[in-house]
């Protein structure tokens, strides 16, 4: 439960920095592509 709530957490702030192209979303980008 816990792990989800963290994945849940870390696709909101993708979609945030998605949204507002804020550079953030390179991270974003970065650790789905790993996975």
């Amino acid at each position: 439960m816990s792990t989800e709530l963290i994945d849940f957490s870390t696709t909101v702030e993708c979609i945030v920095a998605e949204s507002e192209k804020l550079p953030d979303l390179k991270d974003c980008k970065d650790g789905a592509g790993e996975m």
